[in-house]
């Protein structure tokens, strides 16, 4: 009689290795608990804290990075906040196990700059809104693409928008004013509007600390006065220290990066607002003007780039934003 021995095989899980392709899965939170990005639908997440700088993701709901050290961007000054996260996570990722956990703490200096006020943007804290418009009829079709009617909305800024309360055989005559009960907040803070004589102010209240999202990248108000507000983009994380919970889903030996991708936000609208999507709360002419300051703050690093680094810093003064 012969006896026959079984003997169970078990392997043991991957470890990654620098250079393998690796699909995981993250979820990043502040210090206070609030998501500051995460692979995960957005639904799956309902009821937890969202920070300022959250966007929901669009798309799978893993990203493939290749594990450690990522070579630097060329001719780039920074990366979008979601992609900076991903490149710093794969720098620690070698050495986990495939199918285990990790809680990784991110941590990030300062962007070099060569001025103080490089990286930093102004806006008015208080904004003067016309409280009537006249258009011949012809302007009024060039600018909204119909004919105009009694009772017809146009908005030139969702705080205090405007409909057509006169036509003549030449004339449209449109006025503006706030609608009682509506949520005046903006990413910046709560807004006040005061009705004088010939116009509406729109005071924002906003608070130094309070974190910015603005398009694909993050920052925080350091200043607040009478006149400005002051938001500094100087900082990967806007100055924020990230605890990342990952999931090692797969590893592929010595494999190839697969692009990432920042989350999208979803919907459509001007193109100003599609770049900066919390701005869409915000008049289009603020939309533009901080969209050309950032988009001067992201080129503006390295030999030579001082001077637009300064000249993007007061860009969107106080008078260009009324």
């Amino acid at each position: 009689m012969f006896g026959l021995i079984l003997s169970g095989c078990s392997t043991t899980p991957a470890r990654v290795r620098q250079g393998d392709t690796v699909s995981v899965r993250f979820t990043c939170r502040l210090p206070g608990g609030e998501v500051a990005a995460s692979t995960r639908p957005d639904p799956s997440l309902a009821g937890e804290a969202k920070a300022p700088v959250y966007l929901p993701r669009t798309g799978l709901d893993t990203v493939s990075v290749t594990a450690g050290p990522q070579p630097a961007q060329t001719g780039k000054d920074r990366l979008p906040f979601e992609q900076e996260i991903v490149q710093r996570l794969a720098a620690m990722l070698p050495g986990l196990q495939e199918g285990g956990q990790a809680l990784l703490d991110l941590e990030a200096d300062r962007f070099p700059v060569s001025a103080p006020n490089e990286k930093q943007v102004r806006l008015a804290t208080v904004r003067k809104r016309q409280k009537q418009m006249r258009l011949t009829r012809e302007e009024y079709t060039g600018r909204t693409g119909r004919s105009p009617e009694l009772g017809q909305p146009f908005v030139l800024d969702r705080m205090v928008p405007g409909e057509v309360s006169e036509l003549t055989e030449k004339e449209v005559l449109i006025r503006f004013a706030p609608v009682p009960g509506q949520d005046l907040g903006t990413p910046f803070g709560p807004v006040t509007v005061r009705e004088l004589a010939e116009h509406y102010e729109l005071q924002i209240a906003a608070q130094p600390g309070r974190l910015i999202r603005t398009g694909a990248i993050a920052g925080r108000i350091t200043a607040v006065d009478q006149e400005s507000i002051t938001i500094d983009y100087g900082h990967p994380f806007a100055g924020e220290k990230l605890s990342c919970d990952v999931k090692v889903l797969k590893v592929q030996q010595q494999g190839r990066d697969l692009a990432v991708s920042p989350p999208a936000p979803k919907g459509e609208g001007a193109a100003a607002a599609r770049e900066l999507p919390e701005v869409a709360q915000l008049d289009q002419n603020v939309a533009r003007q901080l969209d050309q300051a950032l988009r001067r703050i992201s080129a503006g690093s390295g030999s030579g780039s001082g001077a637009e680094g300064a000249k993007a810093a007061t860009a969107a003064k106080s008078e260009e934003l009324h």
